[in-house]
């Protein structure tokens, strides 16, 4: 499977997720209210809502698709219209970010009110959004081995051979 492919399946989990959290929390509080109404065993109701929403909580962040930064690249991306509202391409961004810059893209964010890392973060973010319009315009089939560095790379051979 390819990385476009790839990441839209990830795009699917993260389309349900919230979906999913909320039904695993409230089929854990309604089995916990089921089990405090039966009385079976003499427990402070509390500590077993407590637990259930530990594990409601667990479950939250072990199913959670996208990197840590999703929301600050939410709001560093708020005025660009065209990709906050294309929920595919911000997730696609966000991927990535977190999977080829990794640390890189924590310390950008972090720094993101400075203007030189400002100025290299959106550099980033055009570079990510030019590729992710080369993939979706391409068949599925040439594509098939295209990743975000090998897109890069052939950009690079292309300046250097017209130089």
């Amino acid at each position: 499977m390819n990385e476009y492919q790839t990441i839209l399946a990830m795009y699917q989990k993260h389309r349900h997720y919230n979906r999913n959290v909320v039904l695993v929390s409230g089929v854990l509080l309604v089995a916990v209210s089921i089990f405090v109404s039966a009385d079976v065993v003499r427990i402070n109701p509390f500590i077993l809502y407590l637990i259930a929403m530990g594990i409601a909580i667990f479950y939250a962040m072990r199913t959670r698709v996208e990197s840590k930064n999703y929301q600050s690249l939410q709001r560093f991306l708020r005025k660009e219209k065209e990709i906050v509202k294309n929920k595919e391409l911000l997730f696609f961004i966000d991927y990535q970010l977190a999977n080829h810059y990794g640390n890189e893209a924590d310390e950008l964010f972090k720094y993101a009110k400075n203007e030189e890392a400002n100025t290299y973060l959106k550099q980033l973010i055009s570079e990510i959004a030019s590729y992710y319009q080369y993939v979706t315009a391409q068949p599925v089939d040439r594509t098939a081995e295209m990743t975000f560095k090998n897109y890069l790379d052939s950009i690079e051979n292309r300046q250097q051979e017209l130089a």
